[in-house]
């Protein structure tokens, strides 16, 4: 196990000189240690003191913050407040909302099992539901103020795709059957806290969109028509700011769309396979075909990727050819950069197996770092990803950021986390769950 930072030391030894018996005749000392012989015996030392490090309670194990011991389906961070969906038996369960001390603000009953706290933002709270909410509608959005849990506006028939410039952009979708591809899609931007609207557009039949961003955080809206016309719109006006037709474009032949860099990525159906087009001549400069992967997404400056059972290949964006591929990997927990960080194959969740965390180096296929018997927990910001650390057999451990620059390993906390937690960096603490809930301050 390779670990990295100061932040793992628990004390220092003093050095003692002592004579010894001189009645003894005087022997020459041993030959030298050979220098690559002594680096080695110093790095396996100090791996162990690490490893020993992890496995106690030591300084710099910080514990949490605060812990909720079971129960626990979700939680979000936002605006300085954390929003937790709990279990319950016999009921849907309900929403909490606390400081990150943990002190409880409000509480508030799930309607049913698929109502879910989306994200917060603007001192809003955005909960969704994908079956009508108790209403005739299939889908429903509710936003509800942060710090009170009352109740701010509610809109049947709607999706929300995310937010921008202190509104939130839906999506109708009708009452009866959710989206038809035969009816125009209509998007409205809604102030955030008073769900006053801000603007609307009106799509065209069919449409498809992408919703590039940050998580819920969008920087723009993509639309392909029907007619292989794609535009991208404004989310802060609903405005179209960019248009270019796709030669030879079938919507028939058509699943799904989303744009990188300078390239339009559309998925065809029966397999993960796809046409890549060029924005700017709107022409076809290659096509993936294959039957088993989970289809393409970007993974570095002018690289398209795909995982797979198989491991991870990756292609070069303009043209398709083959750049690199790496069998023993497939979980992909981030990239920074030219930083692709990876973990092993199909095992990443399993207690049963050693897990480990590459750094691959995007454009190459090289692999610059290895973490034995650490996983990633799908939670960057950055150049740091979250990791967890397990100890054998026990569901104690730690959490940790792991920069994938330089390689070090920055300690959060140690808690009860089980084997694989799911964790989030936002607002300077961590939030991880897993065997509970555990909240940490940043060091």
């Amino acid at each position: 196990m390779r670990v990295s930072g100061p932040e793992l030391a628990t004390g220092s030894v003093a050095g003692l000189i002592e004579l010894g018996d001189t009645t003894e005749a005087w022997a020459p000392p041993p030959a030298p240690i050979p220098a690559r012989q002594l680096l080695a015996l110093v790095v396996a030392v100090l791996t162990t003191l690490a490893a020993v490090a992890l496995a106690a309670d030591g300084p710099g194990l910080a514990p949490p913050v605060f812990t909720l011991p079971d129960r626990v389906i979700d939680a979000t961070v936002g605006g300085g407040r954390l929003f937790v969906t709990r279990y319950e038996p016999d009921t849907a369960g309900r929403f909490e909302a606390r400081t990150m001390g943990g002190r409880l603000l409000w509480t508030r009953p799930r309607a049913q099992e698929s109502e879910r706290l989306l994200f917060a933002y603007d001192g809003v709270a955005v909960v969704v539901a994908f079956d009508g909410g108790g209403s005739a509608a299939p889908y429903s959005v509710t936003a509800l103020d942060a710090d009170s849990g009352a109740e701010l506006w509610h809109r049947d028939t709607a999706i929300v795709n995310g937010y921008a410039d202190g509104r939130l952009v839906l999506r109708d979708v009708g009452a009866e059957d959710g989206w038809r591809g035969d009816q125009p899609v209509r998007l409205e931007a809604l102030e955030a806290r008073t769900g006053a609207s801000a603007w609307t557009a009106t799509l065209a039949p069919g449409s498809m969109l992408s919703w590039p961003g940050d998580g819920y955080a969008i920087t723009s809206i993509d639309e392909l028509t029907l007619d292989g016309n794609v535009q991208r719109h404004d989310p802060a006006t609903g405005a179209v700011t960019f248009a270019q037709r796709l030669a030879g474009f079938d919507r028939e032949a058509a699943t799904d769309f989303s744009i990188y860099g300078g390239e339009a990525v559309v998925g065809r159906p029966g397999s993960r396979s796809a046409d890549v087009y060029s924005l700017a001549s709107g022409r076809l400069v290659w096509q993936y075909e294959t039957a088993l992967d989970w289809g393409l997404f970007a993974c570095g400056a002018m690289r398209w990727c795909t995982a797979s059972g198989e491991g991870i290949r990756a292609f070069d964006a303009a043209t398709g050819r083959a750049a690199w591929g790496i069998g023993e990997y497939n979980d992909v927990f981030g990239l920074s950069g030219d930083r692709l960080v990876l973990g092993s194959l199909g095992n990443t969740a399993s207690i049963a197996h050693r897990t480990v965390v590459v750094t691959v180096d995007a454009r190459t296929g090289a692999i610059l770092d290895r973490l034995d018997d650490w996983v990633g927990t799908f939670g960057g910001v950055g150049d740091e990803f979250l990791m967890s650390h397990t100890d054998s057999g026990q569901w104690v451990g730690v959490v940790g950021l792991y920069n994938a620059h330089t390689g070090a390993m920055r300690i959060v906390g140690r808690g009860r986390i089980g084997p694989a937690p799911h964790c989030q960096r936002s607002e300077g603490a961590v939030v991880c769950i897993g065997n509970g809930l555990n909240v940490w301050r940043l060091p």
